[in-house]
């Protein structure tokens, strides 16, 4: 008996704390009114700076700390083409809300360029912490990338990149003579 209730609190809990992720990513993506730093033109990199420290706006933060639960809600959002008031200097535009989409889930776990979009991105580019060109082309082909991004987090290859992510060194063993 008491693990039936144990059961069913449980997954009360885990519904009702989805159900509210869902809510707190839909209505907080709408009031972001800064990206980090590292997203705009001119960023310069300082390893005694943490990445968390560049992050100002507090709507922005609050859906970055619900870690990888905000990543299947956020995925919707990339190729929702509503400007914010946010300047993107890069494109000489404002953001879109799909590029915020976008930041978010890089800033929730990183996402590998190339293996989602079968592309080449090798340099980094004038446009903050984003290979060259990769904003251009997440901006030119919106569904193609929200297409591309959607196989890749349902499929085999992100599960693969997220095992080697958090992958531990291992210490290679000496061999004794």
């Amino acid at each position: 008996m008491k693990i039936l209730i144990t059961s069913i609190l449980t997954l009360t809990v885990f519904f009702s704390v989805c159900g509210q992720t869902k809510e707190i990513v839909e209505a907080n993506i709408y009031n972001i009114k800064s990206v980090p730093s590292y997203y705009l033109k001119g960023f310069v990199y300082n390893a005694k700076v943490k990445r968390q420290d560049l992050i100002k706006d507090s709507s922005y933060l609050h859906i970055t700390r619900l870690d990888t639960n905000a990543l299947r809600y956020l995925i919707p959002f990339l190729g929702d083409t509503t400007l914010t008031e946010i300047n993107n200097e890069c494109l000489q535009t404002k953001f879109k809300i799909a590029d915020l989409a976008f930041f978010l889930i890089n800033d929730i776990e990183p996402v590998p360029y190339a293996l989602v979009t079968d592309g080449q991105y090798c340099t980094w580019g004038e446009c903050g912490d984003l290979p060259d060109g990769f904003l251009y082309f997440i901006n030119a082909q919106r569904l193609r990338f929200k297409n591309d991004y959607v196989n890749y987090f349902y499929g085999d290859k992100r599960n693969q990149w997220v095992k080697e992510l958090y992958r531990k060194p291992t210490k290679k063993k000496k061999k004794r003579v």
